[in-house]
């Protein structure tokens, strides 16, 4: 492998180790709303005071985009039970660190538009004890942007994926720099190994040598060109076999 292609510097992943807590800690938390609410009886009951549709009916009124949860409202077993499998599917890809910037960036998503809907009422109190920066939403919001904008840390599938396609293309690169020998080469040094003979690479010819069985290899040089053939056909008879006919004329 050539001394440039072997210093070229790997792309290196934004974030390291030290994340992985935060990674493990962000997963538990979106695994736990997911099974809190599949596992809660009334959740999906629009009937119910603490259910989703409740919830959902309370952000319409004063809210930043509550005209847009009328559906939400009017099918709440549908988008409950779709809420509760992306926060499952976010927090096992945080978990495992597979697609981890889609997990954050679906998390930051369904963060935002808790923030902007249900929890918009202690948002907007700007008081000394409470408001936005008290949210616990926006901090998890802002927690997942660290896996947005850097990634997964190396202990997680999309490092190792990372890691074993930088090997391929270290292997390839390491291949494509290898000497492949050309074919008259090959050919000329196991002539001269079937002959007996030190393999040079000033051989006279890269064919076969001309006789009645490689008559097809003969390259035409004379001996103008510096070529015995008279040599060669005498190599020739010693590791050609005779044929039956030739012995029988002889």
């Amino acid at each position: 492998m050539s001394t440039t292609q072997t210093n070229l510097p790997a792309r290196r992943r934004a974030n390291g180790w030290p994340v992985l807590p935060l990674r493990i800690f962000l997963a538990a938390v979106f695994l736990f709303a997911g099974y809190a609410k599949l596992a809660y009886p009334h959740f999906f009951d629009p009937a119910s005071l603490n259910g989703y549709a409740a919830s959902v009916r309370a952000a319409k009124t004063g809210t930043p985009i509550g005209g847009l949860l009328s559906p939400l409202s009017e099918h709440p077993s549908l988008y409950g039970h779709l809420t509760a499998v992306a926060e499952l599917a976010i927090g096992l890809g945080l978990l495992v660190g597979l697609l981890t910037r889609v997990a954050a960036l679906g998390g930051m998503v369904l963060m935002v538009l808790i923030v902007l809907s249900v929890d918009w009422g202690a948002v907007k109190q700007y008081t000394g004890s409470s408001g936005w920066f008290t949210s616990v939403d926006l901090a998890v919001a802002a927690a997942l942007s660290v896996f947005l904008l850097g990634g997964a840390d190396p202990f997680s599938l999309d490092g190792a994926i990372w890691r074993a396609r930088h090997r391929e293309r270290e292997r390839d690169r390491g291949l494509d720099d290898d000497y492949e020998p050309a074919f008259g080469d090959s050919l000329a040094e196991s002539r001269a190994r079937l002959q007996a003979e030190p393999y040079r690479d000033e051989y006279p010819t890269d064919r076969l040598p001309a006789g009645d069985d490689n008559t097809l290899w003969n390259d035409g040089r004379g001996a103008e060109a510096g070529y015995d053939q008279g040599a060669e056909d005498d190599r020739t008879r010693r590791i050609t076999p005779a044929r039956p006919e030739q012995s029988e004329r002889r």
